[in-house]
Order: C-alpha cells, then sequence, then structure tokens
C-alpha cells in the first residue's frame, strides 16, 4: 500500500504524478471562490474530466471545503490506462497511476467527496446523462476531435450559472492564423509551435473551444466561460485571492523537492 510509504497525498515526480503547473490551482482555487460569492449556488458539484494522479480533484476538493463549507462532490472521469504514454515513461511496476489516486484521495480524507469512474470521456458522458454539474472541467485527451465532443457532451450537463473551463488554452484561436490551426490540428497534434509568435500551445484545444464557445477567459493555460442561460459569458477573476493548497507545490516541476511536510 502507498500509505505505508507516504503518509500524505503525493504529487512528485513518480509516474509524473502532477502534470500541471502549480499556477492552474490557484487559479482553481480563486474560481471556486468566485463562485460562491458571485453565482447563486448553495453547494459546488463539480465534473472532471482527466484525472490522472488526483491533483485538480484535490485542489477542487480542498476550493469546496474552503468556499461551500464542504457541501459538493467531485466525479472523477479517467482511463488511468497502464499503457499511456506518461505511464511507459516512468512506469516501473510497483504501483499504477490509480493506485496513486487512489492513495491521495484517502490521504487527503476526500473518499466521501469523490467518485471515480475509470472509462473514456464518451462513455462516462453516456453514463451521466441526465445528470447536472456546476463545473465542468475538461483536461482530458487533446485532439481536436476528442476534445469537441468533450465540449459539447460538457455543455448539456451545465445549468444557468454553472462554469464550464479547462486547461492546456495557451493560446486562443482568433491570435493565430486560421490555415495554420486548422493544420495543426488535423494531424491531431498534442503541440505545435506558432510560427508569427514562436510560442507553443494545444492546437486540438485551441481550435474547439473557438469554434465551439469562442473566446474565452484565459489565465495562462487556465480558461473558463459560464452558463448565462443565454450563451457563455467571460469570468472576471480581479481582486479575487486564494492560495495554493500546500501538497500541490511541494515539488517544482522538474521534479525537486521544495519543502517536507
Amino acid at each position: 500500500m502507498l500509505a505505508t510509504k507516504f503518509s500524505q497525498p503525493y504529487f512528485g515526480p513518480y509516474l509524473a504524478c502532477r502534470r500541471s503547473w502549480p499556477q492552474i490551482y490557484w487559479y482553481q482555487q480563486r474560481l471556486i471562490k468566485y463562485a460562491a460569492h458571485a453565482l447563486p449556488m448553495m453547494r459546488m458539484d463539480i465534473l472532471e474530466i482527466g484525472s490522472w494522479a488526483g491533483a485538480s480533484a484535490y485542489s477542487w476538493c480542498e476550493a469546496i471545503s474552503r468556499y461551500f463549507g464542504g457541501a459538493g462532490e467531485v466525479t472523477c472521469v479517467d482511463l488511468w490506462d497502464d499503457a499511456s504514454e506518461f505511464e511507459r515513461q516512468f512506469k516501473d511496476d510497483t504501483y499504477s497511476i490509480k493506485d496513486v489516486f487512489n492513495h491521495n484521495i484517502s490521504a487527503a480524507g476526500f473518499e466521501g467527496r469523490v467518485r471515480a469512474i475509470q472509462a473514456s470521456s464518451d462513455q462516462a458522458f453516456a453514463d451521466l446523462a441526465g445528470r447536472q454539474f456546476d463545473l465542468v472541467y475538461i483536461d482530458g485527451a487533446h485532439s481536436y476531435s476528442q476534445v469537441c465532443r468533450d465540449l459539447v457532451n460538457a455543455m448539456e450537463l451545465i445549468g444557468t450559472g454553472g462554469i464550464l473551463c479547462g486547461d492546456d488554452l495557451e493560446i486562443q484561436a482568433e491570435e493565430l492564423e486560421p490555415a495554420q490551426l486548422k493544420a495543426a490540428s488535423e494531424f491531431e497534434a498534442g503541440w505545435a509551435i506558432d510560427a508569427a509568435s514562436g510560442n507553443g500551445y494545444h492546437p486540438g484545444v485551441t481550435r474547439a473551444v473557438g469554434e465551439n464557445i469562442g473566446p474565452v477567459s484565459n489565465w495562462g493555460a487556465f480558461w473558463a466561460v459560464a452558463n448565462s442561460g443565454h450563451g457563455w459569458e467571460l469570468i472576471n477573476l480581479d481582486g479575487i485571492e486564494a492560495e495554493i493548497p500546500r501538497p500541490l507545490v511541494q515539488y517544482e516541476n522538474e521534479g525537486n523537492k521544495v519543502f517536507d511536510f
């Protein structure tokens, strides 16, 4: 059991357990604090597409505790596939990434607040048809076709006042030359370089968000919009401060330890 090795949640270099830059968790915390104060919500039920080791699930649960008094839950969808690119790169057959996810949720004390669905996002959305969530977070497969399906399916589950958000939107569609974006996304490439700026971006995410929503509120690579009942509206987080949960910054992105518990 991982608990015999780590008594705390673990988001270090083993199995590439934290795959996002720490600032994304800061934006997640601020977004939930915004929802608690600005939107007509008494609880926060979140659907997360793409969970890996549970770093963002941990962040969402912490935010629910802080800003909704613990009223809410997080439904996590992932294949937790041992054959994935990251598993092949870091796997040593000791633990699977699902083992680490389960440990992190348990060690954080969030077992009663997290539901895990091990399935493709397409299957999970089919199984969840008719449900409604206050927030849906898209961070699954990054191909254009899959992100399009995830966005369209997510929109069906978000009522008025709800939030749709995601990761890996480094550049918005209107900032790119259309033919370049179309060509890059049709190769199903996970990563591309903008010829004009030299900056990297996920073309599938950029094109899918641009076509299905349009301009979104964007902080780094994290993006969000709110359902007004008449369309998707931008969200302003100016003046909203929050803290990143400490375990999520225990390691820097290169895997070096920053502090011990």
